[in-house]
């Protein structure tokens, strides 16, 4: 598949908003569109973080048993198992792990009580500058977590 249409709009040269410094963080990206998910990844990792990418929860719910990582960035609205329910599996297998819903229909997350962890919400569709503000604020709970768990 050629992905050349979908990277074009990244900036060859990183605007000064960009460079600011912010951990890196391995971060798993669940979307089951082909396009944003590739679109998603790109911006990620310009924005300096480490990108595995996956179309389904299930083939997420793998990768959690082999690798640790940060963040779970989640589509809501996948087939079959959906974010939520990813989501709760996943902080179950990584107590540690940070969650970031990204979706059109955040609404349906916001009015479920059976969460019971912390998570963002990224109402798609959304700008790298809104991307690079949540990722700024998971970056800073990822490293207090860090902080105090090697102290």
């Amino acid at each position: 598949m050629d992905n050349i249409g979908l990277t074009a709009s990244i900036p060859s040269v990183v605007p000064y908003w960009l460079s600011m410094s912010m951990p890196q963080l391995n971060v798993l990206v669940v979307e089951d569109n082909a396009e944003s998910r590739t679109l998603l990844s790109d911006m990620l990792a310009l924005l300096g973080h480490k990108v595995h990418a996956v179309e389904s929860a299930e083939d997420a719910l793998a990768l959690l048993a082999q690798q640790q990582f940060d963040v779970l960035l989640t589509d809501i609205n996948l087939p079959g198992m959906s974010g939520v329910e990813l989501a709760q599996a996943a902080v179950e297998i990584m107590p540690p792990l940070k969650v970031i819903f990204a979706s059109g229909f955040g609404f349906l997350v916001v009015d479920n009580d059976r969460i019971n962890f912390d998570f963002l919400l990224l109402s798609k569709p959304y700008s790298l500058m809104q991307l690079k503000d949540a990722m700024g604020r998971i970056g800073a709970l990822v490293s207090k977590f860090k902080r105090a768990t090697s102290d």
